[in-house]
């Protein structure tokens, strides 16, 4: 299967559920977790959506659930990052207070939240293009990235997860250059 960034997701009763805006991934073992559906434009939400219902992708990327409207609007919304309030010095005198990122939202913290921004660069630290597609098995493996490559005429380049040397949410890094990846599509 593949999750396309900007694919359309439909409910099993054919309502509209937004659109894939990210995809949270474990990168210890490789594996796509959820992705959030972003629905709307002035009354937005963002909800996270475990792989398991997925009932199928379409080839036109549509991906269709195997749950209700109702029951993704009980799924967890999708949190940025929850500020906490730290308050220093004597609270009745000279209190200062600082906000301080107590968590980073509703995904824990071993797991990368990717999306189309986030950037890919090969073994020589160069700039191969932005993650497009994630594609994976049945069991949430994950087999390979799609990369939207070049500047002015994109084009997809595959890469192999066993290409890729470290990860987070800002960034992909390959083992290998990007040559070699553009070669590996020939």
């Amino acid at each position: 299967m593949r999750l396309d960034m900007g694919s359309q997701v439909r409910t099993s009763d054919g309502k509209d559920a937004g659109k894939i805006k990210r995809i949270i991934f474990d990168g210890d073992t490789m594996t796509v977790r959820q992705f959030v559906a972003h629905e709307g434009i002035i009354f937005s939400e963002e909800r996270m959506i475990d792989v398991e219902y997925i009932e199928r992708v379409d080839d036109d990327h549509t991906v269709h659930l195997n749950i209700s409207e109702d029951k993704v609007d009980d799924l967890t919304p999708f949190v940025h990052a929850e500020v906490m309030p730290l308050v220093t010095g004597d609270a009745w005198v000279t209190a200062e207070v600082h906000d301080v990122v107590r968590h980073p939202g509703s995904v824990p913290f071993d797991l990368l939240v990717l999306t189309h921004g986030t950037d890919v660069y090969d073994s020589n630290d160069k700039h191969i293009g932005n993650l497009d597609e994630v594609v994976y098995t049945d069991e949430g493996q994950a087999s390979s990235f799609i990369v939207d490559a070049g500047r002015i005429f994109t084009h997809d380049v595959n890469v192999p997860v066993t290409a890729v040397k470290s990860m987070t949410h800002e960034r992909i890094e390959l083992n290998i250059t990007a040559e070699a990846a553009e070669a590996a599509n020939r």
